[in-house]
């Protein structure tokens, strides 16, 4: 609305003050639904009024016109004004006013208040006539039907569903915000409940695509007493879980699912909701109980993801069974996203990853921007949990970019944060220290479970890095406030509570996740109590652990992890004077951290194995590829990795959302500077 003020204003002081009051007066500032015309206040009217009372009757008529019309064509506006006597001589009055301008086939008020002070002074009767001749005259059947709304004030049918027509056709081509206003428009016009929650229903859903969340829920909310059709309340439910996931304002509150439930019968339909509330919440409230007694009684194939995400440990067996073939069998994204987190919570990375790289090309597919940002910032999220750093900087750039662009303050907010750890990897705490700044204010004060213990996370790492041992272990204590987060930052907090002497703690913490582990059957976090265990343990069975730990590490995803373990052991067996063992793993573990710019950790496997007495050969091409990435910024080093991989120019405009020509812009740059010509030695230089 802010915005809407200031483009509104166009520049002139006394119209910033005077409309802010105006939107105040009228209770617009929560933000919903932008009115045809911003409220005036009096002294806003007069002053932009002055001119215009002085203009003959006619010139007056055509302007009245031209404000209801916004951007239709001049022609059909002249068309349109020939009923009230203006004609072109009243267009040149106008023009010579300095009132509009022409400009190409359209007419334009020269201030945007001009047209609100017309229409807004103008009575109801003269109004309603206007819009009646626009729809009459108009060649554009949306605008026609939209224009006969807004001269119609009682329930109309016929009317309703020429404009219910037009907001479909709006979905369709992507313009979400006026399919959300057309349908909602619509409802308000149609007498039949069923058919005014459907509409309802269909614009929450349109409302929630362009970002227009508070929107969505008045549109979802006046919805549900009019309806118990669960082809209707089911899909409603999972508008509010999607705005809830997404960080959307008043968009998953427990409230709606109860409402929404109790519309429907005990069955399939009412258990749909509940899974949505889980998708939304991940089980505030009675959603748990609910679902469990309704095990029996259903083959609904997401109910028993949505209870692994309530109770991974006791559900994750019951998962693994059925997990692979229901995702064969699935093709709704939303759908997916309910897979794809019940595998994210038990830690089944790959089934995860196949979740949500469908859900992105279906989100794609079905032109909702919004989705496919969320979708690829939970991609690359989970990537850098589970050790896939370079996908997942490729997934975390592109996703905040977006998400900035669309103001999507809680993925910008999850993306910071999960790029200040992968800086803290990389060995750049001052970049990392200045993003945590900003994320926290991107938080505010009331941060999901998960963000906080994200943001407390990052926090240890930055406290690691800058030596603050105590501090370091004090804010990864506070990741156990949400144990998924936990279960993948085992290992860092293990590492700080040894650094600041907590070690009998930190060994407690690790043996109750050890349980945890083995019921869910993740090799990633199966491998990391094994690598706990042995730094946190002494005499022999170190070694079995560190054994383990590799055993479980090559089965896992990411390589940054098995790593991590491969500097650990042998930092351990040069320790224990088993010089030459350690060679091998401190070499394997250098290459692979040379790869992915682990400079701090790279840093010390160079030097473990000096000690172990080598002198790491630290190879030209992995010297090249850090090399390359220092002259690249981060959106180069994006499209040269998707050119690498083979991708096309419009693939690569497709996965980072800028046209193919920017691509080809952003290629013709990146050749000089890595100092080569073609894509076959880009590929070359991109896999070394």
């Amino acid at each position: 609305m802010r915005r809407v003020l200031l483009d509104t204003a166009a520049g002139n002081p006394l119209a910033v003050r005077e409309l802010a009051a105006a939107i105040q007066d009228h209770g617009l500032t929560r933000g919903i639904d932008r009115p045809e015309h911003l409220p005036m206040s009096e002294r806003l009217e007069r002053t932009f009024l002055g001119q215009v009372s002085a203009l003959p009757e006619s010139t007056r008529r055509l302007l009245l016109v031209l404000a209801a019309a916004e951007d239709l064509p001049l022609a059909d506006v002249m068309t349109a004004a020939r009923r009230f006597a203006a004609g072109p001589d009243d267009l040149d009055i106008a023009d010579a006013a300095d009132l509009i301008r022409i400009s190409g086939d359209r007419a334009l008020f020269r201030h945007p208040l001009v047209a609100s002070a017309v229409y807004g002074g103008a009575d109801t009767a003269d109004r309603d006539a206007v819009h009646h001749a626009l729809s009459e005259t108009t060649v554009d059947a949306d605008r026609s039907a939209w224009h006969r709304a807004l001269a119609t004030h009682t329930e109309d049918e016929r009317v309703a569903a020429a404009l219910a027509m037009a907001g479909q056709r709006a979905r369709r081509r992507g313009a979400l915000a006026d399919a959300g206003r057309a349908l909602h428009r619509a409802a308000t016009l149609t007498s039949v409940g069923e058919v005014r929650a459907a509409r309802l229903v269909q614009a929450a859903e349109a409302y929630r695509g362009a970002g227009r969340w508070r929107d969505a829920v008045r549109a979802g909310r006046e919805a549900i007493p009019l309806t118990a059709d669960a082809g209707l309340l089911v899909p409603l439910a999972h508008t509010f879980a999607m705005m809830a996931v997404i960080g959307a304002p008043d968009g998953g509150e427990p409230s709606v699912f109860d409402e929404i439930a109790d519309r429907l019968p005990e069955g399939p339909e009412r258990i749909g909701v509940l899974i949505a509330a889980v998708t939304a919440a991940d089980g505030r409230g009675g959603a748990r109980e609910l679902l469990e007694r309704q095990r029996g009684s259903t083959d609904d194939p997401l109910l028993i993801p949505a209870l692994a995400v309530l109770d991974p440990v006791r559900y994750a067996p019951h998962l693994r069974r059925r997990l692979p073939r229901t995702i064969r069998r699935t093709d709704d994204p939303v759908h997916l996203l309910v897979l794809a987190r019940s595998a994210e919570i038990v830690q089944n990375v790959p089934a995860a990853m196949r979740c949500l790289d469908r859900a992105v090309d279906g989100f794609r597919r079905a032109g909702s921007p919004r989705d496919v940002c969320l979708t690829v910032n939970r991609r690359g999220r989970l990537r850098l949990a589970a050790g896939l750093l370079t996908d997942a900087d490729a997934d975390l750039q592109v996703s905040l970019r977006v998400a900035e662009e669309l103001e999507l303050t809680t993925v910008v907010a999850a993306g910071a944060v999960a790029l200040a750890r992968l800086r803290l990897r990389r060995g750049e705490p001052v970049e990392a220290a200045e993003v945590l700044a900003r994320e926290a204010a991107l938080a505010g004060d009331r941060p999901s479970r998960r963000l906080a213990a994200d943001y407390a996370w990052a926090r240890g790492l930055l406290a690691s890095a800058e030596n603050r041992a105590e501090d370091a272990w004090q804010h990864l204590r506070a990741v156990s406030g949400d144990r998924e987060t936990l279960r993948w930052a085992l290992a860092d907090l293990v590492e700080a509570g040894l650094a600041a002497g907590h070690a009998e703690e930190a060994r407690d913490v690790v043996e109750a996740v050890a349980g945890e582990a083995a019921a869910l059957a993740s090799p990633y976090l199966t491998a990391s109590v094994h690598r706990c265990r042995a730094l946190l343990g002494t005499g022999p069975a170190v070694d079995d652990d560190y054994r383990e730990a590799l055993r479980f590490g090559r089965e896992s995803p990411g390589a940054f992890e098995l790593a991590r373990t491969q500097v650990a052991y042998g930092a351990w067996l040069r320790q224990q004077r088993r010089v030459v063992e350690a060679r091998e793993p401190l070499a394997d573990a250098l290459r692979e951290l040379d790869r992915l710019r682990i400079a701090p950790l790279a840093d010390r496997a160079a030097a473990e194995l000096r000690a172990a007495g080598v002198t790491p050969a630290r190879d030209s091409a992995a010297a090249r590829v850090v090399d390359a990435t220092a002259v690249l910024t981060r959106q180069e080093l994006q499209i040269a990795q998707l050119a690498a991989a083979g991708l096309t120019n419009r693939e690569i405009a497709d996965q980072v959302f800028l046209s193919h020509r920017t691509v080809g812009a952003h290629l013709y740059r990146i050749y000089p500077k890595l100092g080569i010509s073609t894509r076959g030695e880009l590929a070359a230089l991109m896999a070394r």
